[in-house]
């Protein structure tokens, strides 16, 4: 799963180029209901997490309980994630690899630094994985965010948050901002040739479902019969949502920045990947080939992977082993099988 690849034509700087990985007989692209979201949710034998917001998801991971187990533990909770932009006079422009993922050293120091600096009695920021932080105490009104997965290679100026809570939000925002202008650990990063925290991009909170540009509806999902329904055995990801439904459904979570080989991948067992398209440290199409989908394409070629399904740009596509005997089939790299 690619949560970050943008739909075809979306922008010209999308950063598709590289090697395709070999041509499969992929099946024809279905789109998604909604959003990447639900297909995991529904793939977790989880459904309810929809209808949660993506804080309350990520702060239950955190406490073991559902949402709604315990109100308390996301009422005001919101996710602020590590941003590097370039501001320009009138944008503020997002890189493709523009969310950060921070040493655990730099996420316990800015959370802690936070609260004496800016937390008051109020306001609490606590690590939630590489690229995340679970904002508490932050009670708003009504307010509409935006997912900044949903917003890479864009300007921020036209996403800010909007509603009749976006006051108080932007106000922490700006504040926010300031306070990392100096901060001690964007020293560390600069110093050791790391770009530097821009800004904590607050989203994913509050009593209104989010909904992002993709999905204007605010809800996710796909059908239920395009995803199994059965726990997935283990799941590789750095995306902190997905850590945290992984946790609440039961399934086997690999360590921050581990990522599956070929031997990981067998007939007997569902495996789960959520890749980042233009991660920091994957600087091509090449490279993020090689690291998330030759193992699983090796596995399916010698038959000890059954089935293998792509979801990036809002669609599905699938392949199975038995598909190379399907000659009717064209042969397709990846990108080209969603639509690229």
């Amino acid at each position: 799963m690619v949560p970050d690849l943008p739909p075809a034509g979306a922008s010209p700087g999308s950063g598709l180029e590289g090697r395709p990985a070999a041509g499969l007989r992929f099946g024809p692209a279905r789109p998604l209901v909604s959003g990447w979201r639900g297909a995991v949710a529904r793939w977790l034998g989880r459904p309810e997490l929809e209808a949660s917001t993506v804080a309350a998801v990520v702060a239950g991971g955190a406490s073991g309980a559902a949402p709604g187990a315990n109100a308390g533990d996301a009422r005001g909770a919101w996710l602020a994630t590590p941003l590097h932009f370039v501001a320009g006079l009138e944008t503020v422009h997002l890189p493709r690899d523009g969310i950060l993922a921070l040493a655990p050293q730099e996420r316990e120091s800015l959370a802690a630094d936070f609260g004496r600096s800016l937390g008051g009695d109020r306001l609490a920021l606590a690590p939630a994985g590489r690229e995340a932080f679970v904002l508490r105490g932050l009670e708003v009104d009504v307010a509409r965010t935006v997912d900044p997965v949903d917003c890479l290679g864009s300007d921020l100026v036209n996403v800010q948050p909007a509603g009749p809570g976006a006051v108080p939000l932007r106000r922490l925002m700006s504040e926010i901002e300031m306070w990392l202008h100096e901060h001690p650990v964007n020293g560390w990063r600069v110093a050791r040739g790391a770009r530097p925290v821009r800004a904590l991009w607050i989203w994913g909170g509050g009593a209104w479902a989010q909904a992002s540009p993709a999905s204007p509806g605010g809800s996710v999902g796909v059908p239920a019969a395009a995803v199994p329904t059965r726990v997935a055995p283990c799941v590789y990801a750095d995306d902190a949502w997905t850590r945290a439904a992984a946790q609440l459904g039961g399934a086997r979570l690999a360590a921050e920045g581990c990522w599956p080989g070929r031997e990981d991948f067998a007939r007997d067992a569902d495996v789960l990947v959520v890749a980042r398209f233009h991660g920091e440290d994957v600087p091509d199409a090449a490279a993020f080939e090689a690291r998330y989908l030759e193992p699983a394409l090796a596995a399916l070629r010698s038959g000890a992977l059954g089935r293998l399904t792509v979801i990036g740009a809002g669609r599905s596509v699938a392949a199975a082993a038995a598909d190379r005997y399907r000659l009717w089939r064209p042969r397709r790299d990846w990108l080209s099988a969603l639509g690229h």
